[in-house]
């Protein structure tokens, strides 16, 4: 049996994405933006420390060993792209007549596995029947 799939929009790239219930974490971010959310989620706390007595008292110590050590105390430079860059042409012909007709298997985007054609919008609940996880005051009188 194929896994249920399902269909959301990415927060931050706005791009519709399919993911399977076992990629499933309640993503909000499409791949290649979790990534990028993930750097900037960092940054920020990085920022958020320095800001602090103690991490501008750990960032100092940490110059002085640098300089010390005669390295370079500065960033990395930014990757230059190549000159002359030309852009890709897409056009939107299709050779494959079954995939003009929406006939192709659904993959999902996290793990390309192929799922089933009904999706879903909505997260998966997960019940428990266990009356052990029962919280006491919902607990009958014997």
């Amino acid at each position: 049996m194929k896994k249920s799939v399902r269909l959301f929009q990415c927060t931050r790239c706005h791009c519709q994405v399919l993911i399977c219930t076992d990629c499933d974490r309640s993503n909000i971010y499409c791949s290649p933006c979790s990534e990028l959310a993930g750097v900037e989620s960092h940054r920020e706390a990085c920022k958020r420390y320095q800001s602090t007595q103690r991490g501008k008292r750990n960032h100092a110590e940490r110059q002085k060993r640098y300089r010390q050590k005669k390295k370079k105390v500065t960033d990395e430079g930014s990757i230059d792209s190549p000159p002359n860059d030309l852009l890709t042409i897409v056009t939107n012909e299709t050779e494959n007549p079954e995939e003009a007709l929406g006939l192709v298997d659904i993959h999902c985007h996290f793990c390309g596995k192929c799922c089933s054609a009904f999706m879903r919008s909505g997260f998966l609940r997960h019940h428990t029947n266990d009356e052990s996880k029962t919280p006491s005051f919902f607990a009958q009188a014997p």
